[in-house]
């Protein structure tokens, strides 16, 4: 979005300047809130279920809308983290259970995590990925894609003319596989349609009243796409020993595609930061040795590639990260955020002093459990640490979480407030 098509107000500058501020370690007014996460606690702060806040994203977006103008945050909440339930229901979607489906209306998605890419099809994936993914893939996890690949195409090189090509093409699609199919497909692009002209509404209306979204672009690194996605976390520790070469390989042919979608999100979104979430490359998951072979390469690629377009990196460590911070030194010199989770805080002060803008970190627990007295302790000590040289983000320690008390939210904005002034 630009701000002579939406003639964005001073308040978003403002907001814009404050964060960048605080990323290139220089003092903003204040310490600014922005929140990495707000899955469900939007809806459930306003009596919502999460069944039905995901079936129904207009309503979401309300939630959303109201508790940013309610915390007066510096920045929205992202949307789009959590897929609309009638996408996961019109493509049969099986790798995901869902509140409202199989799950209760109250409980947060569930991934299936699996083998989806076999041991054995290495290979095949690396020397056609596109194909493998349309016809195989998708199929495991989708059984609105699992039709298409029940469908039997000829090969199409003799059909030269228009002559046959109605009777030819008309007898592929046919089929009740075909219809069902192409029935679903147009379901998708119309459920689709309204899904993203209320996401760009939502946009939209944020940037109106003066507030910039947290984050529009995120990616994964190549390693977490495998561990993740595609071969599943026991099925990547096993390759490690049984098949090193052949996952190095995948990992390198899927490092341009990280780029490429990172690139793709931020040309869509007209936004100058990437999200990278660091899933699998955190502390005890990973050995030193493990983590500088097959998982720093593909990561420095990226995060050179976002640094080298001139954008934010918005690194999100997943869990204790702290011996994975020596490996950043090997970026050049540039404006980095990273969003911690349960770190000792002065030992990582010492470890990104001058280097890295801390973002995070109030426990989930004294946001959930704990008294606004308590939650307004831990951000000043927050403050106390990391506001030195203005290199500091408020947040909870994943954003806010589900089950958070309002009145420790809102504890956590007043105490940024009261103490994050320069």
């Amino acid at each position: 979005m630009s701000e002579a098509e939406f003639q964005l107000p001073p308040e978003y500058m403002a907001r814009e300047k404050r964060l960048m501020d605080a990323a290139g370690l220089t003092k903003p007014d204040r310490v600014p809130v922005m929140p990495l996460n707000c899955l469900y606690y939007a809806n459930r702060a306003l009596g919502i279920t999460n069944a039905e806040a995901q079936a129904d994203y207009v309503k979401r977006h309300e939630c959303m809308k109201r508790i940013t103008l309610d915390l007066d945050l510096d920045f929205a909440p992202q949307v789009f983290n959590l897929a609309p339930i009638p996408f996961f229901e019109i493509l049969g979607v099986t790798d995901f259970k869902w509140p409202g489906g199989e799950l209760g209306v109250n409980a947060p998605n569930q991934y299936i995590e699996k083998e989806y890419l076999q041991a054995d099809e290495y290979d095949e994936y690396l020397a056609d990925p596109d194909t493998f993914t349309w016809k195989k893939l998708w199929p495991r996890f989708s059984r609105t894609m699992g039709l298409m690949s029940q469908v039997q195409i000829p090969p199409v090189h003799p059909f030269t003319t228009g002559w046959f090509l109605g009777l030819n093409i008309g007898s592929i699609v046919s089929s009740p596989e075909a219809m069902e199919f192409l029935q679903r497909m147009l379901d998708l692009g119309r459920e689709a349609q309204k899904y993203l002209g209320a996401l760009i509404g939502y946009f939209t209306e944020m940037a109106g009243l003066g507030y910039p979204m947290s984050w529009s672009a995120g990616v994964f690194p190549a390693f977490d796409v495998v561990s993740h996605d595609l071969r599943g976390m026991r099925g990547t520790v096993l390759d490690m020993y049984r098949q090193p070469d052949k996952l190095l390989a995948l990992i390198e042919r899927l490092t341009p595609a990280t780029i490429a979608t990172a690139r793709g999100y931020v040309q869509m979104f007209n936004t100058n930061r990437v999200l990278v979430p660091i899933l699998r490359g955190v502390d005890g998951v990973l050995s030193d040795e493990q983590f500088a072979r097959f998982y720093w390469p593909s990561l420095k690629a990226l995060l050179l590639a976002i640094i080298e377009d001139g954008l934010l990196p918005l690194i999100w460590f997943e869990a204790d990260c702290t011996s994975r911070l020596k490996y950043f030194d090997e970026l050049p010199k540039s404006n980095i955020v990273a969003h911690f989770h349960g770190v000792d805080r002065r030992k990582t002060k010492a470890l990104i002093d001058g280097k890295m803008c801390f973002w995070g970190n109030v426990p989930s627990s004294k946001l959930i459990m704990g008294t606004p007295q308590q939650v307004k302790d831990d951000v000043k000590e927050l403050i106390d640490i990391f506001g030195d040289n203005g290199g500091l983000i408020i947040d909870g320690e994943i954003g806010i979480p589900d089950e958070a008390r309002p009145e420790n939210v809102a504890a956590m904005v007043e105490a940024a407030r009261e103490y994050g002034r320069y």
